[in-house]
């Protein structure tokens, strides 16, 4: 017999998914100022992707009534996309669209993002769907130069300070209780004083967009 998502526990995992994002930001800001620069890009991503799913857990809890009737196995099959990398990194920009140009979304929801990540962790060659082009370039971190890890990680960052920021201000509501109360103005003193970039205009990921070259491999 099916069973229904337990609604505490997703909860649960959207504030340690929280948790571990700050961690993991604060983990690649680290390794950038030690010029380790294809580490604090992956580390950056993944942060992205644990943000992306502490949203996403935050609205199923909020959209979800547990008195109703639900289908368990609906909820099962989303309950697998909390596995899925590229689903994660969309969660992340989805709810902040305005922010960002439709082809940067395309770049995320293409895979472009993620092929990255692995090209910033592994050494190896080219696969275009199944097949391996063993005729093409051989791929390594070290291409992941510094711009790239400082743009990705002052996304992250500047994303933090907007959510904070609105919500001191009451802007934002954030739906979970325990982020929310993490959400202060300690928090934010440390995000600015630790990260010094900051892209404080609206068109920066247009800008983010245009400099983003795919790694000729």
């Amino acid at each position: 017999m099916n069973k229904n998502l337990n609604l505490k526990k997703i909860e649960k995992i959207s504030t340690l998914a929280f948790d571990n994002g700050l961690r993991l930001h604060f983990d690649s800001i680290l390794l950038f100022f030690n010029k380790s620069w294809p580490s604090a890009f992956h580390l950056s991503i993944l942060a992205m992707e644990e943000f992306g799913k502490a949203k996403w857990c935050d609205s199923f809890v909020f959209y979800t009534s547990p008195l109703e009737n639900r289908d368990a196995e609906e909820e099962n099959k989303w309950l697998k996309l909390l596995y899925n990398h590229r689903e994660k990194q969309c969660a992340f920009i989805e709810e902040e669209i305005f922010n960002y140009p439709p082809k940067f979304f395309d770049l995320v929801k293409g895979g472009g993002l993620e092929k990255a990540k692995q090209y910033a962790t592994y050494v190896g060659l080219r696969k275009n769907k199944d097949k391996i082009e063993i005729s093409g370039k051989i791929y390594y971190p070290q291409r992941i130069r510094k711009e790239k890890s400082k743009r990705q990680i002052t996304l992250i960052n500047d994303y933090l300070l907007d959510l904070i920021s609105g919500k001191i201000s009451g802007k934002y509501l954030v739906d979970n209780e325990k982020t929310e109360s993490k959400l202060n103005r300690k928090l934010l003193n440390k995000l600015k004083s630790i990260w010094p970039h900051q892209n404080k205009k609206r068109d920066y990921y247009k800008t983010y967009f245009k400099k983003w070259k795919k790694l000729k491999t």
